[in-house]
């Protein structure tokens, strides 16, 4: 399958909630900004928006606002990359249903799907994770499975730690 470059920038969402962690969402947002820097001038290869439950200002886990340009709700174009982030109030986004369902629609969409650390928990709620393609770092998950991962551990380099080993 060979892939046909956009007409336009790849869009990227990096999907914000309150108390995430601040670096977990400017910090995917600047790789991408930098590679818009460090490609041909004018040719923006990436646009980056932050989502989130709703648009406006998020609390972050540190206290500072970030400000997402869309909600949930609120229709856009083509994703190319959803970017979940991760954060203290992890637990809390697992809870919120309309969260979870947006998280599994848009990654059924996207070409990639990627979280920052304990982002995954979501991904593994709206069971993005139970995909034979997914892969996770063992040591987020201090030994606990995320409800819909199926228990099973999958290392970043695609081998089982174990065909047997099950998160207990």
């Amino acid at each position: 399958m060979r892939l046909v470059p956009a007409a336009g920038p790849l869009r990227i969402a990096v999907l914000a909630f309150p108390d995430a962690q601040i670096l977990d969402v400017v910090g995917p947002a600047e790789v991408f900004s930098i590679a818009n820097r460090l490609g041909a001038p004018g040719a923006e290869r990436y646009a980056v928006e932050v989502v989130a439950p709703k648009a406006g200002p998020v609390a972050a886990s540190n206290g500072l606002a970030i400000v997402a340009q869309r909600g949930l709700a609120q229709p856009s174009g083509p994703i190319d990359t959803l970017v979940v982030a991760g954060g203290p109030g992890v637990g809390a986004a697992r809870r919120n249903a309309e969260l979870i369902g947006w998280i599994r629609r848009t990654a059924a969409k996207v070409r990639r799907v990627a979280s920052v650390c304990t982002g995954a928990f979501l991904l593994a709620e709206a069971g993005v994770l139970a995909r034979p393609h997914a892969r996770a770092v063992p040591e987020a998950f201090s030994r606990r499975a995320a409800p819909g991962s199926g228990g099973v551990m999958r290392h970043h380099d695609g081998k089982a730690k174990s065909p047997s080993r099950r998160l207990a």
